[in-house]
């Protein structure tokens, strides 16, 4: 199960930067999206490749990612999933969907998120989330969503945000979307130093995050 999903942590990765940069997903082995050298399968081994080549193409030298990306995407997150059980349900795979987003997100600051829109039905009537909540959770809930629209109208928030707080709030009663709301918020401003010189933080990878911590909360 460890190797398996450090597998999947890697390959969703490369399907989201594919994705995200307008490569065709399963047409062509990896390569160097800056040169186009395919990659040997020593170049490919989920978390110790990239540390092994510097982050860098084997090739051109290029940076292909970052430490701090390869420990969230690459570690952390795969160590994170061990401690959920595997079920064979769309609330299980969806982690590697927000995977995949969040991964766009920290490659391009955009993300393919309006695809969430489509899984929201789904959950909203066989999601549970909803009816245990007591009145005030499902207004606070409203009240918090409703706060985003001026948010991304000032451009402090992404649109690409939005679906994935709507996704929460129907996945999560309201003490759990409290407390995904505090720890993205929490783990967010915590990096924000270390993002001083970046104009745009991505945000889907904190709300992945969060989003695992309240579930083993």
């Amino acid at each position: 199960m460890i190797i398996t999903q450090f597998t999947l942590a890697s390959l969703v990765c490369c399907l989201a930067d594919r994705a995200i940069s307008g490569q065709a997903l399963w047409t062509n082995r990896s390569y160097c999206f800056n040169c186009g050298h395919p990659l040997a399968w020593y170049d490919m081994i989920p978390l110790l490749s990239a540390p092994m080549l510097k982050f860098r193409c084997r090739n051109c030298s290029q940076t292909f990612t970052s430490v701090p990306e390869w420990l969230f995407f690459e570690g952390l997150f795969p160590l994170m999933m061990l401690t959920i059980p595997f079920q064979w349900s769309p609330a299980y795979f969806l982690h590697f969907f927000l995977l995949f987003l969040a991964r766009e997100d920290s490659q391009k600051e955009r993300a393919h998120t309006d695809i969430v829109w489509l899984l929201t039905p789904y959950f909203l009537f066989f999601n549970e989330g909803l009816a245990h909540d007591e009145p005030v959770f499902i207004l606070l809930k409203v009240f918090f969503l409703t706060l985003n629209f001026p948010l991304m109208y000032l451009q402090k928030m992404g649109v690409g945000d939005f679906p994935v707080f709507v996704l929460a709030a129907i996945m999560f009663d309201g003490v759990a979307f409290t407390n995904f709301i505090f720890t993205s918020t929490f783990s967010t401003l915590i990096f924000v130093p270390l993002m001083i010189k970046k104009r745009k933080m991505p945000f889907l990878p904190f709300l992945l995050f969060s989003w695992i911590i309240t579930e083993l909360i």
